[in-house]
């Protein structure tokens, strides 16, 4: 197998900014196709007087207001465009109108309806354009280095959908699947499928059919794919081989031509035992932990040893050998999982009845995550200084809205009183209730909040957020 050569496909300069790099998934093209599909659609749905065409400019202060509500996270949408003293959040209404933004939203189209679909009907036609494009581009700006995994990712929604699914063993458990294909290490998204619920014919060896799919773009390039046990199999592996692929993952012990006498109903291991054994290029490996884990591979060698972490009876962490594809396997197999969890932070959480729209929103975080990575992996200033996502999404937001100005101005009356610093409530990313700095100053004892100031980084009530300001003005 060759050596992946991996990263950034364009070096960008140091004094490159967070918009350079998004713009290599958000092109000219699609920002320009965005726009001609909105007014296409609000044209022929007959919209109100007080409509105005989009424009590329409209959309992109419209995305940046997208972005700046995952970071200051509210209950309700027309909350961003409250003037209220305490909440201070008049900067939305200085970018754009909040009946503007509603109504963009509600125009908002990826394709065109009344295009011919040739055969059996799509049923992601409302978002084919926006899933061709974005698995080009992904796969076109970054090489994942050696090592990827292949996962279920989960869209949240709840509403009426043919192809809605429950999986209980993820944090989303009610929505949308989506297979990806994510880099372990930092989570970049390559390429990825949108399930939309079995086909006549066609769902026999789904599993196979999608891993081959996820992998087509990387055939020779001794690239390592972790799965879980829901695609493993020993005929993918053969396959995978010949595509000049590696291929390790959690094997169910009831697949085909597995060896009979290292089952798990027959072979006979000690806790944290563990045995091996290879068939040409195959290796199987059963070890026992709290149950039988067995690992397929097509790599490792059956004589190399790793270590995994577990607690003893005292809660102390030992160090366990286990046969190497296990280990490797427990290191490589979260990529999916990271690229969720990095977007899970700034993800905008509110209701939408068009499922179309939670998909649209998910990949578009995906897209701001993965310039992120790009811009890491390019950039050693952003290195240097250990940018981080919560500073990428922040960044970006102000610069898709900066120099955009709405039609008219909030109320000079609730605008923030001015100050060194501009002081609002976001809730705390850990969902815990912290003591009120403010009550706690005034001897007010069990006042708990899960709110904190972004500037100061402390808990603070909404009603005490004024007098919080007013003492730092008096700083």
């Amino acid at each position: 197998m060759s050596t992946v050569n991996g990263g950034a496909a364009v070096q960008h300069p140091e004094d490159a900014q967070p918009s350079q790099y998004f713009n290599l998934f958000w092109t000219d093209e699609w920002w320009n196709h965005l726009v001609m599909e909105t007014n296409r659609y609000a044209n022929v749905q007959g919209p109100p007087e007080k409509w105005l065409p989009v424009t590329v400019a409209d959309l992109k202060a419209f995305m940046g207001l997208i972005l700046a509500m995952g970071i200051l996270s509210t209950g309700v949408l027309t909350d961003y465009w409250r003037t209220s003293k305490r909440l201070f959040q008049t900067q939305f209404g200085k970018v754009m109108p909040r009946d503007r933004f509603l109504m963009i939203w509600r125009y908002l189209h990826l394709a065109d309806n009344a295009a011919p679909q040739a055969g059996n009907p799509d049923r992601l036609a409302k978002l084919r354009p926006m899933i061709t494009h974005f698995n080009e581009v992904f796969n076109k700006n970054y090489t994942p280095y050696r090592d990827v995994s292949i996962d279920e990712s989960m869209v949240k929604f709840k509403g009426r959908l043919a192809f809605r699914q429950y999986m209980p063993g993820k944090p989303i458990k009610w929505g949308v699947k989506v297979w990806a294909l994510s880099e372990s290490t930092t989570g970049y998204m390559s390429c990825f499928q949108v399930y939309t619920g079995r086909e006549a014919g066609q769902e026999q060896g789904l599993a196979h059919r999608v891993v081959k799919d996820l992998v087509a773009p990387f055939h020779h390039t001794g690239m390592r794919v972790y799965m879980d046990n829901f695609y493993t199999g020993v005929p993918l592996l053969r396959d995978l081989s010949a595509l000049g692929l590696g291929a390790c993952g959690t094997v169910r012990s009831n697949r085909k031509f597995l060896p009979a006498d290292l089952l798990p109903k027959k072979v006979q291991l000690q806790k944290h035992q563990y045995k091996t054994a290879q068939a040409g290029h195959l290796t199987f490996s059963v070890w026992l932990d709290t149950k039988a884990v067995c690992v397929l591979s097509n790599f490792h060698d059956p004589a190399q040893t790793g270590t995994v972490s577990r607690r003893s009876g005292l809660q102390e962490q030992q160090q366990i050998v286990v046969p190497l594809a296990l280990a490797d396997y427990q290191s490589h197999m979260m990529g999916v999982d990271l690229t969720d969890q990095m977007i899970g932070y700034y993800m905008p959480n509110h209701r939408s009845r068009k499922w179309w729209r939670r998909i649209f929103t998910h990949l578009t975080m995906v897209s701001v995550h993965n310039a992120y990575v790009v811009a890491k992996d390019s950039n050693y200033e952003f290195t240097k200084k250990n940018w981080p996502n919560f500073k990428a999404f922040e960044d970006l937001a102000d610069e898709l809205t900066f120099g955009v100005k709405a039609n008219r101005d909030p109320p000079l009356n609730h605008a923030p009183r001015p100050g060194k610093e501009h002081h609002r409530l976001v809730k705390r990313r850990d969902g815990l209730s912290k003591v009120c700095i403010v009550c706690k100053a005034k001897g007010i004892k069990q006042k708990v909040t899960v709110y904190n100031c972004i500037i100061c980084d402390l808990p603070i009530h909404v009603k005490c957020l004024q007098d919080h300001q007013q003492r730092m003005l008096r700083m």
